[in-house]
């Protein structure tokens, strides 16, 4: 899965959503943040299961109740099956060597990786290097029966369009990723463009291709406050 989107519209919002499902249903995930470090990714996991705000909780603005609330949780959280790697400088080969890992010890059916720009080096051969990447993500993925779910930036080209629906070309220096992608999901949030919108607190899933299946758009619920993706 490749899933594209503008800074800001949900991407980090909804594979951490995802996770958290997956994990309270035993399904082990595993999460590559290459962009956030452990502490706001887990003020995020945590305002996500006590539907504190995440302001609140980053800024310690807490009464004694919801501090026993987040302790709970968190004591709950950590018999998940959710498995986090915040190795920044780690390359595809050592992605790919703990994701065998992970495999072969915690069974991990789902992995995250957040983002895939972020495993290249930003010069001219970077939409050649994206393509070698997503193509032994795809290979990796068949191999071991898993999926993957990869975030992208798009395209500033994005900007400058009236209509800013992300389409599948947008993605970023996009190499083979839409080539070997089973699903290409573009997230697109009306209210970042339009403070007057009538679809405030709306999340666009935009399926921009879909393998074995029909693609079009489904309207989610969107939650600022605590970054929770939800059915609308």
């Amino acid at each position: 899965w490749y899933i594209g989107a503008r800074p800001g519209m949900g991407k980090s919002a909804f594979i951490s959503c995802s996770a958290i499902r997956n994990a309270k249903v035993g399904i082990p995930s595993l999460i590559f943040s290459k962009e956030m470090t452990r502490q706001p990714l887990m003020e995020r996991f945590i305002s996500l299961e006590t539907g504190i705000p995440l302001f609140d909780i980053r800024q310690g603005i807490l009464d004694k109740d919801k501090v026993e609330i987040i302790r709970e949780v968190v004591k709950k959280m950590s018999d998940y099956p959710l498995y986090i790697d915040l190795n920044f400088t780690s390359s595809v080969q050592q992605m790919e060597s703990t994701i065998r890992k992970y495999h072969s010890i915690y069974n991990t059916e789902v992995v995250y990786i957040d983002y895939i720009q972020l495993l290249s080096e930003r010069d001219e051969n970077q939409t050649q290097e994206l393509g070698k990447i997503s193509r032994k993500l795809k290979l990796l993925s068949n191999q071991l029966d898993i999926c993957c779910v990869v975030l992208s930036q798009l395209n500033r080209d994005v900007e400058h369009r009236d209509n800013k629906r992300p389409v599948s070309a947008d993605l970023r220096q996009c190499g083979n990723m839409e080539e070997d992608a089973d699903f290409v999901i573009g997230l697109y949030r009306d209210e970042v463009y339009d403070k007057e919108t009538k679809d405030k607190g709306k999340l666009e899933f935009i399926v921009l291709k879909q393998r074995n299946g029909p693609t079009g758009m489904l309207k989610l619920g969107f939650d600022g406050t605590t970054a929770q993706v939800k059915e609308d």
